[in-house]
Order: C-alpha cells, then sequence, then structure tokens
C-alpha cells in the first residue's frame, strides 16, 4: 500500500483548467481522477489509503465515506426512504431503487463474455462469472467453509462469533439475520383472532380475512387492463401483469436464471440446495414445492375417486373428470371472441387471448412500414422526421436510437484518455 499524504494545499498537481480561467482542478497522484476542490480530493484518497474512519456502532462494519455509513444505518433502522413509482416498492438507497427501475425497463446492460447471458446488475454478473470459473474465493477462518458471496460468509461468520446485529425495538431480543428480524416482528403483533362468518377459517390479520372472504362472494375486484382477466387480489394483478412485459425479474443468484414470478424462483433456488422443506404428514416423504405435496397427497386420500367410463382416467375431483369427459365428446364450449376458435378449458382460451393482445399491429402514418412493437414505430418514425434524440456527451453527436449510441460510445472507450474530442 502506498505511504500516501492527505495534505493537497501545496499540491503541484493543482492545475488551472485553461489559462483565462482563475478555476483549479485537482489531480490525483495514483489514477485519473479529478476533483473541482481540496475535500473532494481527500475523500477519495482515501480509496487508495485503504482507510474506512467511518463505523457503524451496531455490526462494527467501517467505512470510507460517511455519506456510505449514513446509507448503511438505513439497513439497521428499517428505514425505506426511497420508493419506486411503478410498483411503489421500497428501498434505502437510491442506487438500488434505480437498480431496481431497470427491471420495469427491461434493461438489461451487463453481459457475460462466456455464455452471452445479460444482466440488469453488475453484482449479478460478477456472481454468475464465478458459476462458469467455480470459485469460491470468500473462506471463513474458523472452519475453512468457502463461499461464493461475500454476504454469505459475513452471515456465516457471525454463527461463530454469537453475534446478533439485529435488535428488536419491542422488546429488545437480538437476532443474526434481518429476515430473522422480520419473523419476529410479525409474531409481536396483536394476537386478535379474526373469523369467518361462512366458514371455519380463521386468522390473525384483517387483510387476509377479506381476501379470504372474496372465494366466498366471488368477486375479482382487480382487473387487468391489456386482457381484462380478473384477480381475487391486487398482487395476484402485479404478478399477472408480467406475462404481459415479458420480464422475469427475479433471478437466480447461482446459476443467473430468470423467472417471472418471486415463488418460481424461490422453488428452483431449492435445486441448489437440495433442500426439500414440504413433508408429507402420512408418510414423511420431502418436497421442493407445496404444490408438488399436494399433487402427493392425493394418493393419501381415501375420498371417492371418479372413474371415467371411456378410458382409465381417474380423479378425485368432479370438476377435473368434467374436464376431461370434453376430450372424448370433443366439445369446446370456450370460444375466442375475437377468432371463433373454440377450447376446452377457460384457462386454454384465456392464454389464446394473449396472443391477440400480442399481435396488435402498430402503423406508420409516412408509409407501409408495419410492427408488433410501439417502441420500434417510435424509432422508425425519426428516419421521417429526421430526429436524433440521443445525444453523445462527450463529442456532441447525435443518433435516432440509443443502440447507436452504445455502439458510439465504444468508439470513445478505445480511445486514449488525453485524445477524447470534449464538446466546445
Amino acid at each position: 500500500m502506498h505511504n500516501l499524504s492527505l495534505s493537497v494545499a501545496t499540491s503541484s498537481r493543482a492545475v488551472h483548467l485553461n489559462l483565462s480561467s482563475k478555476t483549479k482542478i485537482y489531480l490525483c497522484d495514483f489514477c485519473p481522477f479529478t476533483a473541482i476542490n481540496q475535500a473532494l480530493l481527500r475523500r477519495h484518497l482515501l480509496i487508495h489509503s485503504g482507510e474506512r474512519p467511518f463505523q457503524c456502532f451496531r455490526c462494527w462494519k467501517s467505512f470510507n465515506q460517511n455519506a456510505n455509513l449514513k446509507r448503511h444505518l438505513l439497513i439497521h433502522s428499517g428505514e425505506r426512504p426511497f420508493q419506486c413509482f411503478r410498483c411503489w416498492k421500497s428501498f434505502n438507497q437510491n442506487a438500488n431503487l434505480k437498480r431496481h427501475i431497470l427491471i420495469h425497463s427491461g434493461e438489461k446492460p451487463y453481459q457475460c463474455n462466456l455464455c452471452g447471458k445479460r444482466f440488469v446488475q453488475k453484482g449479478h454478473l460478477k456472481r454468475h462469472i464465478k458459476v462458469h470459473i467455480g470459485v469460491k474465493p470468500h473462506e471463513c477462518i474458523v472452519c475453512k467453509k468457502c463461499f461464493t458471496q461475500k454476504a454469505s460468509l459475513r452471515v456465516h461468520s457471525l454463527s461463530h462469533t454469537q453475534e446478533k446485529p439485529f435488535e428488536c425495538f419491542i422488546c429488545g431480543k437480538f437476532f443474526l439475520t434481518k429476515s430473522n428480524l422480520k419473523k419476529h416482528n410479525r409474531s409481536n403483533k396483536p394476537r386478535k383472532i379474526h373469523k369467518c362468518n361462512v366458514c371455519s377459517y380463521m386468522t390473525l390479520y384483517t387483510t387476509s380475512l377479506q381476501k379470504h372472504l372474496l372465494k366466498h362472494t366471488g368477486e375479482k375486484p382487480y382487473q387487468c387492463t391489456i386482457c381484462k382477466i380478473r384477480f381475487t387480489t391486487k398482487s395476484n394483478l402485479k404478478t399477472h401483469l408480467i406475462t404481459h412485459t415479458g420480464l422475469k425479474p427475479y433471478h437466480c443468484d447461482t446459476c443467473g436464471k430468470s423467472f417471472r414470478q418471486k415463488s418460481h424462483l424461490q422453488a428452483h433456488s431449492l435445486t441448489h440446495t437440495g433442500e426439500r422443506p414440504f413433508q408429507c404428514g402420512i408418510c414423511g416423504k420431502s418436497f421442493t414445492t407445496k404444490g408438488n405435496l399436494k399433487q402427493h397427497s392425493i394418493v393419501h386420500i381415501k375420498g371417492k375417486q371418479h372413474r371415467c367410463t371411456i378410458c382409465n382416467y381417474t380423479t378425485t375431483k368432479t370438476t377435473n373428470l368434467h374436464t376431461h369427459m370434453l376430450v372424448h365428446t370433443g366439445e369446446k364450449p370456450f370460444r375466442c371472441s375475437i377468432c371463433g376458435k373454440g377450447f376446452t378449458t377457460k384457462s386454454n382460451l384465456k392464454q389464446h387471448s394473449v396472443t391477440h393482445m400480442r399481435k396488435k399491429q402498430h402503423k406508420c402514418t409516412f408509409c407501409n412500414y408495419t410492427t408488433f412493437k410501439t417502441d420500434h414505430l417510435r424509432n422508425h418514425i425519426l428516419t421521417h422526421t429526421g430526429e436524433k434524440p440521443f445525444q453523445c456527451g462527450l463529442c456532441g453527436k447525435c443518433f435516432t436510437t440509443k443502440t447507436n449510441l452504445k455502439v458510439h460510445l465504444k468508439v470513445h472507450n478505445k480511445m486514449p484518455y488525453h485524445s477524447i474530442p470534449l464538446r466546445p
């Protein structure tokens, strides 16, 4: 490590921007960084010196800047002041919010050079690369267990020290992880039981009871504005909307695979850990998902089996038997209102209806150009108007599409730092 002097008052690296200006810029002796004042340069030099003078009093993690410490403290307080205007999800850091917004835009700027897979976040790409090289660089100094991620090692290390940095502000109890604290906080809520007037259902939460009552009333108050399908809960509608965008916002940290739903990611993650948390209470067999357990449980059901009179098909549900019988009768009672095509089940009709939504053609008003995507049409119209809305911040050159601007920026990246033409 360099023996760094943080005194920059008499630095010979302070130079005038130009001969006619009295403004100085301060240059770092170790990298191309420049600052407009001494305070910014001093703060930057901490990166090279390795000094971390700002320490968290809760978990003793150190930082080279006070601003970074303040951001970190939000983790312990649970405060999330930065909110997404699209889905209202909250974050404790503005940087995390910016990364999250990429999920809605569909942008994946970070690409793996080995397999070509793209990622929303640079951190996801770094973790993904470790899959290719098989490296687990983070080793526990106590038991020598290795981890691909530093965060995983940090949580594991606490099991040796018996440290529990996350405190409940209600009862003062400490926890090893933030997720354990959240579970505990839920248990601290008043234990008033809410009962359903129609059936024997009981819950601790009024919101859960309200959702449950919709099953009895048949109400589906949340409607998709694209395909008009209705849902009983807002969360089900949000999950459904992702199918129209084509986005897969939930990424596996181990293999980089993407999923539309969080539950699908959770089920997939178990394939890496080998966990089977759902156990049959009758035979003890374990499963990775609740759905698989339910399917298995049918084996033990001693209730009435409904058998098809034409083939060997059997089921415990009469509705399933009715649907199955349509295969033999050839009936297709569910008809598409757009093209008239018939289907045996309502779910198959819904699936088909989405294809009509996707195939909406957008036409250019200037020529015969047509496309299924609105962004393609917007880019095409620029060829008629002559507009070039994407401008290079270095040389001022303009482009019709963001992609062309990105390609152009690579030219500057290959040029030596001193020869990049700056805008006048």
